[in-house]
């Protein structure tokens, strides 16, 4: 709308300014001394302004025809952005929901919980039993998460494609899609190490539970519901944070958008 009364105001401005420039002319030059030659001087004078004028005003036009489709495609990227943030949210939630990581948390927890491990379970029945709820219970591919990440850089590239000046608020998108990959990379990497052999043996007789449970809840939310019951435990930081991550990039969309 604004852009739309810039554009009028322009126009008028520029077709009042060679109105006055025509009569300026008619009246230290062309000078006609009778009511006909009058009437068709300044006929001529306005039909010479239309003709300065109509070019001008296509030139006008031109530009902003430009400017409104660059904010179009603007537009555009930005609703993909929000779209693609919500696909991540949605594949984050999947994972964190999904059951067969959580029945393979579960039965860790449960080899983690018995009492005097040594010498109920030998290391050998520990290996055999986590082989077995790995067999049952894979983890899902995780590679969706990347894809969704490398999406949301390729719409910031199209969004700077449309400005050459260094924008701050749209810097600030590609700080947080940055955050946001960093702690994804984080997150799958946290679902490969409660799924290590090696890893899992090593806490279990060194006694690190609480690092396993932390890495635990942060991965899955059913598992969460699960050790709570058992351990006192607050919800996942790392969560948290990614959660208000995600958050931030929504709110820099917005502010983007605002100042178009």
């Amino acid at each position: 709308m604004i852009k739309t009364i810039e554009l009028t105001a322009k126009l008028l401005i520029t077709y009042i300014v060679i109105l006055a420039i025509c009569f300026l002319i008619y009246a230290l030059v062309v000078l006609p001394t009778n009511g006909a030659e009058k009437v068709n001087a300044i006929i001529g004078l306005l039909g010479w302004s239309a003709t300065i004028f109509a070019p001008i005003a296509a030139f006008y036009l031109i530009d902003n025809w430009k400017d409104q489709a660059k904010y179009n495609e603007q537009l555009s990227t930005l609703s993909s952005l929000i779209n693609e943030t919500f696909l991540l949210v949605k594949n984050i939630t999947d994972i964190r929901t999904n059951e067969k990581i959580s029945q393979h948390l579960v039965n860790c927890y449960q080899l983690f919980s018995i009492e005097n491990v040594l010498i109920l379970k030998t290391k050998e029945e520990i290996k055999a039993e986590f082989k077995i709820s790995i067999k049952e219970n894979p983890p899902p591919s995780s590679n969706i998460l990347e894809d969704n990440i490398n999406n949301l850089k390729r719409l910031y590239l199209q969004l700077d494609l449309h400005e050459s000046k260094n924008d701050s608020l749209r810097i600030n998108i590609l700080k947080t899609i940055n955050n946001i990959e960093t702690i994804i990379k984080d997150f799958r990497n946290q679902i490969s190490y409660l799924y290590m052999e090696s890893v899992f043996m090593d806490q279990i007789y060194n006694k690190k539970k609480d690092l396993w449970i932390e890495k635990a809840i942060y991965i899955n939310e059913y598992a969460y519901h699960v050790i709570v019951l058992f351990d006192e435990i607050n919800e996942s930081k790392h969560k948290i944070e990614l959660e208000k991550k995600i958050q931030n990039l929504l709110i820099e969309v917005k502010n983007y958008r605002t100042n178009l």
